[in-house]
């Protein structure tokens, strides 16, 4: 394993200079606003079922890039050196659904993160964090990666880290994480967006950042569920090696990027290589995002096809100037025959998702958030209506969220969803 483990980092490292090489002089454009991916800042923050979006109020004054901000762990500036700082949080949730006809779902949920980061060197840093979770039963290492900067010129990431390409909202857009079993839950407008060890991949990524462009070359390592029977128990070998590539660009209040990515060659569900790109920018207090990709492949006729395409666009507004008032509203198509003959029409193989997240933050100054959620998905002729509300503070440390799902379409039902969490950070 151990000489596994060299050669994985020599052939990572070789792997995105090449990259380097093959796309450093294309003069292409990229994104981001200045919501970094990494942190999971969401317009309603997904923490729970209705949370308020004082994370957005924060930063729609503008979207400037990532690659126009310092990160400070790319950086080579010096710094006051310190020693491991820890941080946290403790998350406690219990409550359940009721839903007619008869369905009853009560639940307990707990998460606990410890992050410890440390910058000894004005070149070097590196950062851990420890997960707990249950019901899942899960504890382990969720990240641990070093940081280093060569001078100002190119930044090295090497270890255990989420990745995320990707800025929509409410949909997910990170073609890292990409999978054919991928399709919208509109259970998911509920609760949580979980934290899961999967999302976290042994890497090697390096930025060169040039002018107003940044060029960032990746390798992960594949770990597939052995649990699961989509996939193989695979031993540890190059074939579990993924790569991607990324090229940004901020001109003006418009940033936007082009990407690349491979699947596996171990991996039983792999996809064709997928290419593709996403832009940002904001008019007033309007953030506008878009993302398109597509995969390609030869067939047997040494035909170029595109078996899946995937577009997604996004909206989100937010105001705290009187009140706390914002909404993001999506749109995400996929079209997928991947592992099919080509259609004659491609109807049957379309998907259409449209959904919508609105909050009116602590009205007049009160402990209460009312929110209001909705999903329709276009394809299956159903949806989902979800009214409710939050009451901060409603014991020490902890809200109380209500809502009230309706289904309409071909699932029907209604409920009442209500939780209790308890949220402690250190």
């Amino acid at each position: 394993m151990k000489n596994f483990f060299c050669k994985f980092v020599f052939f990572s490292v070789c792997s995105v200079f090449t990259f380097n090489c093959l796309f450093a002089e294309e003069p292409e454009v990229n994104l981001t606003d200045n919501i970094e991916q990494n942190e999971h800042v969401d317009l309603l923050e997904e923490e729970t079922m209705f949370d308020d979006i004082d994370s957005v109020f924060s930063q729609k004054e503008d979207t400037e890039p990532v690659i126009t901000q310092e990160n400070p762990e790319q950086t080579s500036i010096p710094a006051e050196r310190k020693g491991i700082i820890l941080s946290g949080d403790l998350m406690a949730r219990l409550g359940g659904a009721v839903y007619y006809p008869a369905e009853a779902s009560p639940g307990a949920v707990f998460e606990s993160k410890v992050s410890f980061i440390s910058k000894p060197t004005d070149f070097f840093s590196f950062k851990g964090t420890i997960l707990v979770k249950f019901p899942e039963m899960e504890l382990g290492l969720y990240e641990l990666y070093i940081n280093y900067a060569l001078w100002d010129v190119a930044y090295l990431m090497v270890g255990k880290k989420e990745l995320t390409w990707g800025n929509a909202k409410i949909f997910d857009t990170n073609i890292l994480d990409d999978r054919s079993d991928d399709v919208f839950d509109p259970e998911e407008l509920l609760y949580d967006k979980k934290m899961k060890m999967q999302n976290s991949k042994f890497a090697v990524s390096l930025d060169i950042p040039f002018s107003k462009f940044n060029f960032t070359g990746l390798v992960y390592y594949e770990e597939f569920d052995k649990t699961s029977n989509a996939y193989q128990d695979v031993n540890a070998s190059m074939g579990n090696l993924a790569y991607a590539a990324k090229l940004e660009a901020n001109i003006w209040n418009f940033a936007m990027d082009v990407f690349f990515r491979t699947w596996a060659t171990n991996d039983p569900n792999a996809y064709p290589i997928a290419v593709g790109g996403d832009i940002n920018f904001q008019i007033r207090d309007f953030h506008i995002y878009a993302q398109y990709f597509t995969h390609f492949e030869m067939n047997d006729k040494d035909e170029m096809t595109y078996p899946r395409q995937k577009v997604t666009a996004s909206v989100w507004w937010a105001t705290r100037e009187k009140v706390n008032l914002g909404f993001v509203f999506e749109y995400q198509a996929i079209l997928d025959w991947y592992g099919l003959d080509k259609p004659v029409t491609t109807g049957d193989y379309l998907r259409q998702y449209l959904t919508f997240e609105g909050v009116w933050g602590r009205i007049g100054g009160s402990k209460c958030t009312a929110a209001l959620k909705w999903f329709h998905d276009v394809s299956e002729e159903y949806g989902t209506i979800i009214p409710g509300c939050k009451i901060h503070g409603f014991v020490p440390c902890a809200d109380l969220d209500i809502g009230f799902p309706i289904y309409y379409g071909s699932k029907s039902k209604v409920g009442v969803v209500a939780q209790l969490k308890l949220s402690v950070a250190f």
